[in-house]
């Protein structure tokens, strides 16, 4: 199923045979520890919901067992369901009906009828078979079979979509209020003041003297602009980082990013990252000759790092046959995508963010990225980030000449009374 832009979610569905290969099962009322990389401890759950709805924990070192301690005790101490403080185990289904309880009004949509089976349900409230089912009737999980075990760890995945999910949902009101997120801005091509005026009106095209009005928005008000290292520790919980931060990113390679912005972000010491179509990219650098298409060279590229990060944009699938039909990641084969996709990453030496051509992306997209060795992908559904989103479907704010500098405060979160 494709998923561009606006496009519904799909969740990857839950695997018992897998799951009992990757770890041990529950015996007794011991909770199963899991050492597989999908499955998630209660550590790391705990991580990020302090992150996620800002509750206060002491400051730990990045990514450290210690801060997850810290969290996890805080959460226990507002009174968050879980079953022991023991952050290495694997945080359960069970467990997580209860947060999703705890932080979402539930009640007018339960139901007494209960159409999966679940084991372990002893140690969880009388509710959690009932959140289990409602949750699947909803989409906000998928369970492949309907009979679950209460005490098997959630996956990541799993995890960060549902959260998502019912964030959004129109039937579901939040108990507790998350944070109001971080901005992703994308931009494309750039352009001067009479310089390549016939190009002036393409679309995704921006003003570089836009762009200088909107980076002293952002010094103005003190915001930070985010390295994809602390934007991953942002999205893991694993470092504390203010909502008045943003990300900066740059899509396809225009020769216009190192002609024009590079200048304005070295002037206001901010970072970014650009998205690389690999097969596009100069061997030579030649003078820009007014055409925002025109793309940078290898030397441009590595000019610009580490002010200016690189990520992959495909090798050369960054292409659809019709203006209407999705690109080449979806309708090429799996192994025609997988050679693409791999060039991309060795020659661009193996970055650690992709963003999707077109914003076009399905769940196979998103398992050839994760095997290759990617840590986060990008689209191009519109919204902020926060803690524990999904990490292959990030969301952006495209800007071009058609946002003013009140849209972007906007995005960027600036309260127009601040303003």
């Amino acid at each position: 199923m494709l998923r561009r832009s606006l496009g519904g979610l799909i969740f990857l569905g839950l695997f018992v045979v897998v799951l009992t290969a990757c770890g041990t099962q529950s015996q007794g009322s011991e909770t199963v520890e899991f050492e597989s990389d999908e499955a998630m401890s209660r550590g790391e759950a705990a991580k990020v919901l302090a992150s996620r709805y800002q509750f206060d924990t002491e400051e730990h070192e990045d990514g450290s067992s210690d801060r997850q301690k810290a969290s996890l005790e805080t959460l226990i101490d507002e009174g968050f369901p879980f079953l022991n403080k023991d952050v290495s185990t694997g945080f359960t289904y069970g467990e997580f009906a209860e947060v999703i309880d705890y932080l979402f009004d539930l009640t007018e949509l339960l139901s007494d009828e209960v159409g999966i089976k679940t084991e372990s349900s002893d140690s969880f409230s009388e509710n959690v078979p009932s959140i289990i089912h409602l949750l699947d009737s909803l989409d906000v999980i998928e369970l492949e079979e309907k009979e679950i075990n209460l005490k098997y760890p959630v996956h990541q995945q799993e995890f960060s979509l549902a959260l998502e999910r019912l964030t959004r949902h129109e039937l579901v009101d939040r108990k507790v209020d998350h944070r109001s997120g971080i901005a992703v801005l994308m931009y494309h091509r750039f352009y001067d003041q009479g310089v390549g005026e016939e190009y002036h009106d393409m679309h995704s095209n921006l003003n570089i003297a836009n762009f200088r009005e909107q980076l002293e928005l952002l010094d103005e008000y003190g915001y930070e602009t985010l390295t994809l290292l602390e934007f991953k520790q942002y999205l893991e919980g694993s470092k504390e980082i203010s909502d008045n931060s943003v990300v900066i990113t740059f899509d396809d390679g225009s020769k216009t990013i190192h002609e024009y912005a590079y200048p304005v972000m070295k002037d206001y010491d901010v970072n970014g990252i650009s998205y690389m179509i690999s097969g596009r990219i100069k061997e030579e650098s030649t003078s820009y000759h007014g055409d925002p298409m025109q793309t940078m060279s290898w030397d441009e590229m590595y000019d610009m790092y580490p002010r200016i990060e690189i990520g992959g944009h495909t090798y050369s699938f960054h292409d659809r046959d019709h203006e209407d039909e999705p690109s080449y990641l979806i309708t090429k084969p799996k192994q025609e995508v997988t050679d693409d996709l791999t060039k991309d990453f060795q020659l661009l030496d193996e970055p650690s963010s992709f963003a999707y051509p077109y914003g076009d992306y399905n769940e196979e997209t998103i398992e050839i990225l994760n095997e290759l060795g990617y840590e986060l992908a990008f689209t191009t559904e519109l919204g902020r980030v926060l803690p524990g989103d999904p990490r292959f479907e990030l969301k952006r704010y495209d800007i071009s000449d058609n946002v003013t500098i009140d849209q972007f405060a906007e995005y960027i979160g600036l309260d127009k009374n601040e303003k």
